[in-house]
């Protein structure tokens, strides 16, 4: 009997201290809990950011820190519609019930409503557990009203820029003579013109001198406003070149062109050193009993009768190429027999992507097109390649300005 009272003692004296130490690891637990639940409060409410939790029964505030009463001013409400202008009440339900069922949402169409105030600000709703599991939602409300005025003056900053890009656009196009004119030149003819961007690099000119007629195509480095302002200047020194000697032959005025391109855009050896600006070109005289052409990279496809001149532009540009300078363009003569169909281009057209395979169209592909096409009237030329370089392009971006000339001799 002793000894079964002993282990019975036993027994209580291990279930006590099995309870202590159960007792005292609760404790310790719950101490913890509290502590760190106090941090969290303490954390949110010196947050930066207005924080709420709304309950989703009654739409009431359950909570909300003190970065919430800063930005409203202490403005009493029990509900977050107090604090929205009346007519986005509905909208502010609708989005409170939509964060619940998707789990969270970022709006930024509602602002706040302090005094005769409307702040601008961004709700990022998270779903949240709240008072044993009470549905509700938190929403982080950001202050972004200097956001929102750097977003708008960033706008207006754009729409001045683009107000002043459109108005180059409309100098760059009056430099450009126009294409009623050139079939007055060349009655059978077309210029297909698509610039990538507002502005252009590609541009093309054309001159009838006492004895010639020229026709150029070219494309200057890169497109959008620096192309353009290149363009620009191209244009003007042809103009110049032509009115000092209307007898140049095309690669003299190539020649003449590249030393006037380098000069302008280089004022010392460094900064030719340094110089990656220029342009390709293709140029083309007709008088004088023959067709000349040459180019800077660019080529030209001339079909006289039933042969097919595929002339190919030197390689070199319009610009500083130390190992170039020294070398002239070269001349390609063919006689004037009458009926030459004649093509000058960039090469916008042939490196567009798109097609079955997204792929480049490539140069040759688009010259067997030209003589695809060349049977056909130059109006409808000009419109048949349109159609298929839109069919081409497909939901592809163009990639460069687009230029292609034709004309029949």
């Amino acid at each position: 009997m002793s000894i079964s009272i002993f282990w019975l003692v036993v027994f209580f004296i291990f279930a006590s201290l099995l309870i202590l130490w159960i007792n005292v690891r609760y404790q310790s637990r719950l101490r913890e809990r509290e502590e760190t639940i106090e941090r969290y409060r303490q954390l949110v409410d010196e947050a930066n950011d207005a924080i709420v939790v709304v309950d989703m029964l009654d739409s009431s505030l359950l909570w909300s820190n003190a970065a919430f009463h800063r930005l409203t001013q202490n403005k009493e409400g029990k509900y977050l519609y107090h604090f929205v202008p009346p007519e986005l009440v509905d909208t502010l339900s609708r989005r409170i019930a939509r964060t619940y069922e998707e789990g969270g949402l970022v709006f930024q169409d509602i602002p706040l409503m302090v005094g005769d105030n409307l702040l601008d600000v961004e709700f990022s709703g998270k779903v949240v557990p709240f008072e044993a599991n009470r549905p509700a939602v938190t929403f982080y409300i950001r202050d972004i009203r200097e956001r929102v005025r750097l977003t708008k003056q960033i706008e207006l900053q754009n729409k001045k820029l683009l107000e002043s890009i459109r108005y180059a656009q409309r100098i760059q196009i009056a430099t450009l003579p126009s294409e009623s004119l050139f079939k007055e030149m060349f009655p059978n003819s077309f210029i297909l013109y698509k610039p990538k961007d507002i502005v252009c690099g590609d541009f093309y000119y054309y001159q009838q001198t006492r004895q010639y007629r020229y026709v150029i195509a070219a494309d200057a480095t890169g497109h959008g406003v620096p192309g353009a302002l290149l363009s620009m200047l191209g244009i003007t020194f042809l103009v110049q070149l032509l009115h000092e000697d209307a007898n140049h032959t095309p690669a003299e005025l190539l020649n003449l062109l590249r030393e006037n391109i380098v000069q302008a855009l280089s004022r010392s050896e460094e900064d030719k050193n340094q110089l990656r600006d220029g342009m390709d070109m293709a140029v083309i005289r007709v008088g004088g009993g023959s067709i000349v052409f040459a180019g800077a990279h660019n080529g030209a496809l001339i079909i006289q009768r039933s042969e097919i001149h595929d002339f190919k532009g030197d390689r070199m540009p319009i610009g500083y190429v130390e190992q170039k300078m020294e070398e002239s363009f070269t001349n390609h003569t063919i006689p004037l027999l009458g009926g030459e169909k004649v093509y000058i281009f960039s090469d916008g057209f042939a490196d567009q992507f798109g097609g079955p395979k997204k792929q480049k169209l490539s140069s040759r592909r688009f010259k067997e097109l030209l003589l695809e096409k060349a049977a056909l009237p130059f109006d409808q030329q000009k419109q048949s390649l349109e159609v298929f370089f839109e069919q081409w392009r497909g939901n592809q971006a163009q990639i460069d300005d687009v230029l292609v000339m034709g004309f029949e001799v």
